[in-house]
C-alpha cells in the first residue's frame, strides 16, 4: 500500500509541476483567481513531497521489518518532516476554503474587486502553521517517542479538526 500512495504521490507532482508553471508564465492568467489556484496547487505539490519523503524514508522502512532503523537514527529528521506533512496537508484544506470564499465573494458583490490578496495568504499559509505549531509543541513536550507518527493521546486531531 506504501508503494501505491508513493507512486500515486509521484504522479501527482508530475501532473501539477507543469500546471503551476502554465499558470507563472502566461501573463493572461496572472489573475487573483488564478494565483489562489496556483496556491492550492502549490500546497499540493509540498503535500505530495512531504508524504513520498516520509513514506520513502521512514514507513517502508518499518514495513520492511527492519524495525525502524531511520527512525531511531534520524528521529529529528522524522519529526520535521511528518510535521510538514501535516502542515502542507492542513495548507490545501485552507487553500480550498480560500478559493471557495473568493468565489463567494464574487459571486456576493459582483462588481466590487479584491485589491489584496493578503487576508488570503495569511490563511491559506498561515493559519495552518498555528495548528501545527501547537500539535508539534505538545508533542515535544509530551512524547518520548524517535517519531510522531503515532497518533498517541489524540494529537493528530489539532491538524486534522481544522480540515473538517
Amino acid at each position: 500500500m506504501t508503494v501505491f500512495s508513493i507512486v500515486l504521490h509521484s504522479l501527482s507532482v508530475i501532473v501539477l509541476v507543469p500546471a503551476i508553471v502554465i499558470f507563472s508564465v502566461y501573463k493572461q492568467l496572472q489573475v487573483h483567481r488564478i494565483s489562489l489556484h496556483k496556491n492550492f496547487c502549490v500546497a499540493m505539490v509540498l503535500y505530495d513531497i512531504s508524504v513520498i519523503l516520509v513514506d520513502s524514508l521512514f514507513i517502508l522502512d518499518h514495513v520492511n521489518e527492519e524495525k525502524n532503523i531511520r527512525v531511531h537514527q534520524s528521529p529529528d529528521l522524522c519529526k520535521v518532516l511528518y510535521t510538514l506533512s501535516r502542515y502542507f496537508r492542513l495548507c490545501q484544506y485552507a487553500w480550498m476554503f480560500c478559493e471557495g470564499f473568493y468565489l463567494h465573494k464574487l459571486i456576493a458583490s459582483a462588481f466590487a474587486e479584491q485589491k489584496s490578496l493578503l487576508i488570503f495568504y495569511v490563511v491559506g499559509w498561515g493559519c495552518p502553521a498555528i495548528f501545527v505549531t501547537i500539535s508539534a509543541v505538545l508533542r515535544a513536550m509530551r512524547l518520548g517517542h524517535p517519531c510522531w507518527m503515532d497518533n498517541v493521546e489524540g494529537y493528530n486531531w489539532i491538524t486534522l479538526a481544522p480540515g473538517l
